[in-house]
C-alpha cells in the first residue's frame, strides 16, 4: 500500500484512510467520513464531498476549507502580468503551497505595490482568487444556478470564522474572501499591458472587503450568496485603480 496518495496526505496503515488533520478521507468511496466543520458556509454542497466535487481545480489541505486556484497556464498569466505591472517587487508562488502568492524579492515602493504586499502579509484576511476562462464560475448557488461573471472580475464577498462560539468582533479568527477572475474575459476586454493592474485591483478589492467585514463584524455575503452591496462599494472604492477596458469604459462587477 502506498503511504501517500494524490492528496499528498499519508494513509493510515491500519484503516487505509487518508488523514487530513481534521478528519479522515476514504479514497475508495471518494468522501469524507465525517461532516465538514465548515459545511454551514457551503449550504449547496454535501458536507461529505471532497473539494466541492471538483478536485481538478480545487484542493483541501486540511479538511476544513477550500483553497481555490486555476490551471497552470492561467496561474502563469497571473504571475507574469503582476511582474510586468510592478517595478520594484517580484511575485511568485510559494514552493510548499503552489497556490499562495509570495514576494520573491524587492521592496514595495509604489502605492499599488504597497497595497498588494499588505494583502499578502495580513494573516487575518484570507484572500481567495478563483481563475476561470469564461463567464461561468462553476459554483452552484443554493437555488441551483451557476454564478456567471459580468465582465472580467466579480466580488463574491466573504464569510467570517470565529475563534469561539461567540460571534463578536473580538473573537474573529479570520475573514475568508472569494473573488473571481475570468482570464479569458480579461484578455478580451483589456490590453495586455493593463492585465497586472486589473489583477491587482481584484486582489486588493477582495482584501479590502475582508478588512471592512472584520472591522464591522459583518460578512460580505449571506448564506444564500447575496452580496452585501455596501461592503462591495466600500471595497471597490478602497482597492487599487482598475484600468479602462479596450472599449474605454468601466466594466466590472
Amino acid at each position: 500500500m502506498e503511504s501517500f496518495t494524490f492528496s499528498a496526505k499519508e494513509k493510515d496503515s491500519e484503516t487505509g484512510l487518508s488523514y487530513f488533520g481534521s478528519r479522515y478521507y476514504s479514497s475508495d468511496l471518494s468522501i469524507w467520513l465525517s461532516v465538514d466543520p465548515m459545511s454551514e458556509k457551503y449550504p449547496s454542497l454535501s458536507p461529505y464531498v471532497y473539494c466541492a466535487d471538483n478536485p481538478v481545480k480545487l484542493v483541501d489541505p486540511n479538511g476544513e476549507e477550500v483553497s481555490v486556484f486555476g490551471d497552470s497556464e492561467n496561474k502563469n498569466t497571473i504571475i507574469n502580468s503582476l511582474n510586468a505591472h510592478f517595478d520594484n517587487i517580484t511575485v511568485g508562488y510559494d514552493k510548499e503551497n503552489p497556490n499562495k502568492l509570495v514576494i520573491v524579492k524587492g521592496t514595495a515602493q509604489t502605492e499599488d505595490e504597497k497595497a498588494f504586499v499588505t494583502a499578502l502579509e495580513n494573516t487575518k484576511i484570507d484572500v481567495n482568487l478563483q481563475l476561470v476562462d469564461g463567464r461561468k464560475t462553476g459554483y452552484r448557488t443554493s437555488t441551483g444556478e451557476d454564478l456567471e461573471i459580468e465582465g472580467a472580475g466579480a466580488f463574491l464577498g466573504n464569510y467570517i470564522s470565529y475563534s469561539s462560539g461567540i460571534q463578536t468582533k473580538e473573537n474573529i479568527a479570520k475573514v475568508h474572501t472569494l473573488q473571481y477572475l475570468s482570464v479569458g474575459e480579461m484578455k478580451s476586454l483589456y490590453k495586455e499591458k493593463d492585465w497586472g493592474q486589473l489583477i491587482n485591483h481584484e486582489i486588493t478589492e477582495s482584501f479590502q472587503g475582508g478588512v471592512i467585514s472584520s472591522e464591522k463584524n459583518i460578512p460580505g455575503r449571506d448564506d444564500n450568496w447575496n452580496i452585501n452591496s455596501n461592503i462591495y462599494k466600500e471595497a471597490h472604492a478602497s482597492a487599487t485603480p482598475q484600468p479602462f477596458t479596450i472599449g474605454a469604459s468601466w466594466f466590472h462587477h
